[in-house]
């Protein structure tokens, strides 16, 4: 996930990664503004910390949580539900 030096127009540093199917696009947390980002299978191995990834409507809506946990363990079920064409959310939560 980005770090600070990552900014939307906006002003915000606050993103989460919204993935469908085998891609992901960067949602600013603040104004809601979408950047193409790459492909999740590309960086999900790379991801590491706690995080949260909740189904979302195509308004960014949440649905149900989906998975929270280590990054690691929940890569198959994100790329399970997203391959299946739903929407996935996922957020870095702190510890």
């Amino acid at each position: 996930m980005p770090g600070d030096a990552f900014r939307c127009d906006c002003g915000s540093s606050e993103f989460a990664a919204i993935v469908q199917f085998g891609s992901y696009t960067l949602a600013c947390k603040q104004c809601r503004r979408t950047n193409v980002a790459t492909s999740f299978i590309a960086i999900a191995p790379q991801l590491t910390g706690y995080y949260r990834a909740a189904l979302i409507d195509d308004d960014g809506r949440e649905l149900s949580v989906l998975v929270e946990g280590q990054a690691q363990a929940l890569i198959g079920a994100v790329r399970s539900a997203a391959g299946s064409g739903q929407r996935v959310r996922l957020e870095p939560q702190a510890r």
